[in-house]
């Protein structure tokens, strides 16, 4: 979306009972519109990812541009080993059920 990524901060994870989350804290800078290009690009993304804490720094104004500075916390989650798949089929049994 052409913005400029000042920062990228990976934060610890935190574990809940199904799922890791994985923050990281950003800080990038651009026209408004990249901005939302920005934004509207990552809400299309078939993984989970929330954008938190977004903070607007003070606008820079260039001699044909106003620049923009964000600080965000964009968090994406992992499930956990293990967690989420089907139970096997007992007793050789197919999973369909009838036989």
């Amino acid at each position: 979306s052409g913005l400029k990524i000042l920062l990228v901060e990976p934060r610890p994870e935190g574990q809940a009972e199904y799922y890791t989350r994985g923050p990281v804290s950003l800080r990038l800078s651009g026209r408004f519109h990249q901005l939302a290009k920005f934004f509207y690009h990552i809400g299309r993304l078939e993984r989970a990812i929330n954008m938190e804490n977004i903070r607007l720094g003070e606008p820079v104004s260039t001699q044909d541009e106003v620049i923009l500075r964000v600080d965000v916390l964009a968090t994406t989650f992992r499930r956990l080993p293990g967690e989420g798949e089907a139970p096997a089929a007992q007793g050789g049994a197919p999973a369909g059920g009838s036989p």
